[in-house]
Parts: C-alpha cells; sequence; structure tokens
C-alpha cells in the first residue's frame, strides 16, 4: 500500500506531533468556553442557532 513492508513511521509521526499541538490547544479552548459560562464547546454556535428557529 505504501510501497515498502513494515510500519509507515511517517504516519505514526505525523499523528503523534498532531496529537501535542491539538490536545493543549483543545485543553485550552474549552476552559476558556467554560469561563464564558458554556459547559458544551459548541453550545455558543448552536443555541443562538437553535433559537433563532
Amino acid at each position: 500500500m505504501y510501497g515498502q513492508p513494515g510500519v509507515p513511521w511517517d504516519f505514526y509521526l505525523l499523528t503523534f506531533f498532531h496529537a501535542l499541538f491539538v490536545i493543549p490547544v483543545h485543553i485550552v479552548l474549552f476552559r476558556w468556553r467554560a469561563k464564558e459560562g458554556y459547559t458544551s464547546f459548541y453550545a455558543k454556535d448552536i443555541y443562538p442557532a437553535v433559537v433563532k428557529k
């Protein structure tokens, strides 16, 4: 599939470093949204859209 036998290490490295970068960013976003009084990450965006209907 990748043209070589064994484990595609580039895939694992990409996933690993992506996770290292993304997880802390999401933690910060969740805490920031929680401070604003929204318990759900998407509540701030979905709630007004639902209420308008």
